[in-house]
Parts: C-alpha cells; sequence; structure tokens
C-alpha cells in the first residue's frame, strides 16, 4: 500500500480508513504500508500484521510540512515552503519504495 500519510499510532483516527483496508487485507495476505514520516512515527513498525515503512522527506523533521497537517493539497496551497518539499518528498517515496521490494 503505497500512501502519502498512514496512522501515526494505533488508535490514530487520522486516515482510519486507510488503516481498516491494510487491517483487512493483512488477514488473508502480505501487506506493506509505505509512508511519509510524521512527527511521533518510526521508521518502521509492524502493526495487526501490516508492516509500516516510513520516510523522511525533508530534514531536521519537525520542517515536514506536506503531510499530516491538513492534507497535502491544502498544505501545499498555503506554503511555498511545502512547495519546496515537493520533489524530495517523491524521491524519498520512490527511494523507500524501491528499498522495501529488495528486502
Amino acid at each position: 500500500m503505497l500512501t502519502t500519510s498512514f496512522p501515526r499510532y494505533k488508535g490514530d483516527l487520522y486516515l482510519n480508513f486507510a488503516y481498516s483496508l491494510a487491517k483487512e487485507l493483512a488477514k488473508k495476505n502480505k501487506v506493506y504500508a509505505v509512508s511519509s514520516h510524521g512527527l511521533a512515527t518510526k521508521n518502521y513498525e509492524k502493526r495487526d500484521n501490516i508492516e509500516i515503512f516510513r520516510y523522511l522527506y525533508f530534514f531536521p523533521r519537525k520542517f515536514q510540512m506536506l503531510t499530516y497537517r491538513g492534507g497535502m493539497i491544502e498544505n501545499y496551497k498555503r506554503s511555498i515552503f511545502a512547495k519546496m518539499q515537493l520533489i524530495p518528498f517523491f524521491i524519498s517515496f520512490l527511494f523507500l519504495n524501491n528499498k522495501s521490494h529488495r528486502e
């Protein structure tokens, strides 16, 4: 599952539909979720048989502005700083996606 955002912790209501879908799929399939980092997320975790890989797309992490704060499109519209992060975001997304398939 490739997604720009995924629930940050168990019980997080943000993007709960993505987690519910992954959890259902994980009942009969091996499920990997590749998503962006948030302020309080781990690089890797396994939750309910879902392997979650998260990537950093801007340093330091606290300055990441595209995801988790109201949605990617709205964040992009609101800030020139968020616009500058779009290219690093997609490069990081593709790099981690390729890396997770090799493991």
